[in-house]
């Protein structure tokens, strides 16, 4: 058995390597070819490159002859039996892929294309631990549209620690510190009237939330609390939190915004609902209450008329119970963003595992938003009619699309029959609405089971 390695040579019976279109030949001799000698060269099957260092070299069949091409593909280790075939060792400085399309290889004999796996690895936008990051789902909204923008009029307002669009929670210091409007590329069954498909909204991007000022000189932002649950594959994790924003185009000069990911180490699931203890002045990140940590060090991120990406990385420790993701308006001291009038726009917002430069947002059919969302919040939209309980009374029974949360509590409904012997008696999947009446119905019901 011999114990030095011999070559596979793509192209050469010899170390002149001038013989094009050769067949592949194993060498048995014992002598060593001096056509390459370093297993780190670059894999060449027909390099028009006499210098062969330079890594990143392209791999080309042969079709003609240079004298002083190298045409050593891989190293061979033989022994007499057989042996096994070496590559050339990368010379990256760490696994790396890109690709911008990936398609099956074609079989050649079954014309079948072939599965693609990918093994160890991370494909942005695939799982957003963000629910309803577009904005799309609106149930709470009065006009049962869920397109009506939220102000100081309506039910819910704008107040500070209070959930609006599904999911995301409205933080200001202090009420009607914004409007909150909602944006849809196009009206399909949901009219947005002068706010369907608005011309700066990307193509990608389908729904959009902005936040226009009703208060000057004041902070304000966006906030989602995610199940404990849903963030088991994110402890212990880098992950990647991405959004869209921009302002209007009539903003003379940029507006600053602030991201974080927060951690919560109290009770799973039990957060204090307003995480903010004092908003402090610009330049100073809001100070939050106890058991909530920054994971990142949140940076001024200015924005322009363009709806563009952000991103940032964070790591997500082993101990925390809950991630919160809050994006804010940071400018309080009298500067462009903080003066009546003026817009921030916000959509896409993605938190997933993994370190991702060009994050893709996950955009998912609206019933499955819709879906999701129904376990935090359910509205019985229409009039539902019960049956007769005793001589002087009856009950309706709302049913749930998904199992909620928790056993959820009654908000508010449109109208009902009576308010007389009003109760309610509720589980996670149906709420039973009792009353003085015979002939019992109640519409719109909606319940609540959020974090």
């Amino acid at each position: 058995m011999k114990t030095s390695i011999d070559r596979i040579l793509l192209n050469g019976t010899d170390s002149s390597s001038t013989d094009a279109n050769s067949l592949v030949l194993y060498d048995d001799t014992t002598v060593t070819f001096s056509s390459s000698s370093d297993i780190g060269d670059d894999i060449l099957l027909n390099g028009t490159d006499s210098s062969f260092t330079d890594a990143g070299g392209k791999i080309e069949l042969e079709t003609e002859t240079t004298a002083t091409d190298f045409d050593v593909v891989s190293n061979l280790n033989k022994s007499t039996v057989g042996g096994s075939v070496l590559l050339e060792e990368p010379t990256l400085t760490a696994p790396e892929f890109e690709a911008s399309v990936i398609k099956p290889r074609v079989n050649n004999i079954t014309g079948v294309a072939d599965k693609i796996i990918v093994e160890n690895a991370l494909i942005s936008g695939t799982d957003n631990k963000i629910i309803n990051g577009n904005f799309a789902v609106n149930q709470r909204s009065d006009d049962q549209s869920e397109t009506l923008t939220y102000t100081a009029a309506t039910t819910p307002a704008n107040s500070d620690d209070t959930y609006l669009f599904d999911r995301w929670k409205l933080l200001s210091d202090g009420n009607d510190i914004v409007d909150v409007h909602s944006y849809g590329r196009t009206m399909g069954s949901r009219d947005f009237g002068t706010n369907s498909g608005p011309p700066w909204m990307p193509a990608e991007t389908g729904f959009a939330m902005a936040m226009e000022v009703e208060t000057g000189d004041k902070k304000f932002g966006q906030a989602q609390f995610i199940e404990s649950m849903n963030c088991n594959d994110l402890r212990g994790q880098t992950c990647t939190l991405s959004w869209k924003a921009r302002t209007t185009s009539s903003q003379s000069s940029p507006t600053s915004i602030k991201a974080a990911v927060i951690g919560w180490v109290g009770s799973s699931d039990t957060i204090t609902s307003d995480i903010i203890s004092a908003w402090n002045s610009e330049g100073t990140d809001p100070t939050l209450v106890a058991n909530a940590e920054y994971l990142n060090v949140p940076s001024n991120i200015l924005l322009n008329s363009t709806m563009k990406t952000y991103s940032l990385k964070v790591n997500v420790p082993v101990g925390i119970k809950n991630v919160i993701v809050f994006i804010w308006n940071d400018m309080s001291d009298g500067d462009v963003g903080t003066t009546v009038g003026d817009f921030i726009f916000l959509s896409d917002v993605q938190l997933e595992r993994g370190d991702f430069e060009n994050p893709r947002f996950q955009n998912e059919p609206y019933d499955i938003t819709e879906g999701k969302c129904h376990r935090y919040y359910y509205k019985a939209t229409g009039t539902h009619y019960g049956q007769v309980y005793s001589t002087s009374s009856g009950f309706v029974n709302a049913r749930m699309s998904h199992q909620m949360r928790v056993t959820p509590t009654i908000v508010r409904y449109s109208s009902v029959r009576t308010t007389t012997g009003l109760a309610y008696y509720n589980n996670r999947i149906k709420t039973q609405v009792l009353m003085t009446s015979t002939a019992p119905f109640i519409t719109n019901l909606e319940v609540d089971a959020e974090l």
